[in-house]
């Protein structure tokens, strides 16, 4: 089912201007605030990040349809309409100048998460000529699975298979490209505990591990949605030793990583998403 919506979507983009787009995309995210099965538990992740509630959390929660519906508006812009089409505040060349400045010759680690878009934002620096590796679970229908790997391989993204995947940033980030590993999900329930928001949950360690073992530089990094185009916001370079023990450096990296995270968060709290109880699912 979804394979058909995603053909619909690229053939609404590739006969409509850009207006119609964009103000179907709001349209659609208006109305699946309402209407949405999962709205109860983004309401729910939305009102621990916020501490708001009532009529202030429904408008949240709209907001944060709205965000996730143009998000997916520009996958199929830049698939059908060209990467050209989407407006990046940040001047390129200062993006272009701040991870050549990280990354060196010895290759760049970015822990991000579900926040803004990231998938727009692996475009963007393989469109700066940078090769950028990430690891992910594949689509559960092929042809929504074909659309992601056609937007990717356009612009140098390389998305390894989850089982086995890190050996393929690995290699990468030692060959001197950029790695962006999404974070604030741990998949395998394996990862460190730590206080967010509150509460405790588990983050991956993933790129902590790949940190450590390829001795690369790492900073948190996000593309959001601002003033009808997306602006790239970088943190502080993580400072951490390498000589201390990997399990060590992990805990203080995802700890990082962690309150990093979070200070983003509640900045821009309905551009982080996710679709299930995020605090109930990952608590610890």
């Amino acid at each position: 089912m979804l394979s058909f919506w995603y053909k619909l979507g690229k053939y609404y983009v590739k006969i409509m201007p850009l207006p119609c787009v964009y103000f179907t995309a709001r349209l659609l995210g208006f109305f699946s605030s309402w209407f949405d099965k999962k709205r109860t538990y983004v309401l729910n992740n939305l009102r621990i990040i916020t501490n708001k509630s009532g009529f202030a959390l429904y408008s949240l929660g709209i907001g944060f349809y709205v965000n996730f519906a143009l998000n997916i508006a520009d996958y199929f812009v830049v698939v059908v309409k060209g990467f050209d089409k989407i407006k990046i505040l940040t001047p390129e060349e200062s993006v272009y100048n701040k991870l050549k400045e990280l990354k060196g010759s010895n290759g760049l680690v970015i822990p991000t998460a579900h926040l803004g878009n990231w998938e727009v934002a692996g475009v963007l620096v393989g469109s700066l000529g940078f090769k950028a590796h990430g690891i992910g679970l594949p689509q559960q229908e092929s042809d929504v699975e074909k659309f992601y790997e056609e937007l990717r391989k356009r612009f140098n993204v390389i998305v390894h298979p989850f089982q086995g995947g890190f050996l393929g940033a690995y290699k990468g980030v030692k060959s001197g490209d950029i790695a962006t590993i999404v974070s604030d999900r741990d998949i395998n329930k394996d990862g460190i505990c730590m206080e967010f928001f509150g509460r405790h949950v588990t983050f991956p360690k993933g790129a902590s591990v790949l940190a450590y073992r390829t001795k690369a530089k790492s900073v948190f990094a996000t593309l959001i949605r601002e003033k009808g185009g997306y602006r790239v916001y970088f943190s502080k370079e993580f400072d951490i030793p390498f000589d201390i023990s990997e399990t060590e450096f992990s805990k203080q990296y995802v700890s990082k990583f962690a309150s990093t995270l979070e200070e983003f968060v509640k900045k821009f709290p309905t551009q982080w998403f996710h679709f299930f109880d995020y605090f109930k699912e990952y608590s610890c």
